[in-house]
């Protein structure tokens, strides 16, 4: 049990099954940041690996592909058809490798955010997680000097972003008093759905519309 449990426990401040209760919440918040962190850090690792090793084969499958294009102009002015064929597959399949190499740069790229956008707003005791990540995630940049928060044509470090984004949106804040002014009850862009009925896709959407608060106005 946390410390200061046991001292308001001995204190008489407060009962042993309340104490119990709190503790336990307590360790489940606790524990449910830890795992998150662990996952993002072995994701991170993953992506990591993927991602240098991508790069490295990134310029073979370049300079592969410009010799091939050179082949398959030689093949044409021969009129060899057959060996034509066959470079232009050995082409394709070259461009489908490059195109996965670039899919693995953008998931790392989505995951250096995430992470980083994650551990930023633990700072803030916003209202839902989640989907203040996704309202902001637009805002976010990766640059030379690592990740910046983009406010118009100011680029700021991720921290002084997320103070000057929360002290025009107090109301983001549930020491602010949670969910402001915005959309009415179950109205949105998508036919008076519910947050309960909205995938990923159609959350970032109606925040790109409508704003965040619109958002937290939704029906369950």
């Amino acid at each position: 049990m946390l410390k200061i449990l046991e001292q308001l426990l001995e204190a008489g401040k407060i009962d042993k099954e309340v104490a119990t209760q709190i503790d336990s919440d307590l360790s489940g918040e606790l524990k449910k940041v830890r795992d998150e962190a662990a996952n993002y850090r072995v994701e991170l690792k993953t992506a990591k690996e993927q991602l240098e090793n991508a790069i490295g084969a990134k310029d073979g499958y370049e300079k592969q592909i410009e010799s091939l294009n050179a082949q398959i102009e030689k093949a044409k002015e021969d009129g060899k058809s057959e060996v034509l064929a066959d470079l232009q597959k050995q082409k394709k399949e070259h461009e489908n490798l490059l195109e996965n190499i670039k899919k693995i740069e953008d998931q790392n790229r989505v995951l250096k955010i995430d992470n980083a956008l994650s551990n930023a707003l633990s700072s803030f005791d916003v209202i839902d997680k989640n989907v203040v990540s996704l309202a902001l995630k637009h805002s976010i940049e990766i640059t030379d000097d690592g990740i910046k928060f983009k406010d118009g044509e100011n680029i700021l470090s991720l921290e002084d972003g997320l103070k000057s984004y929360f002290e025009s949106k107090p109301q983001l804040l549930k020491s602010q008093g949670g969910q402001g002014s915005g959309t009415n009850g179950n109205q949105s862009s998508f036919g008076w759905k519910k947050k309960s009925e909205m995938n990923d896709s159609d959350i970032e959407a109606f925040i790109s519309k409508n704003g965040v608060e619109a958002y937290m106005n939704l029906g369950e």
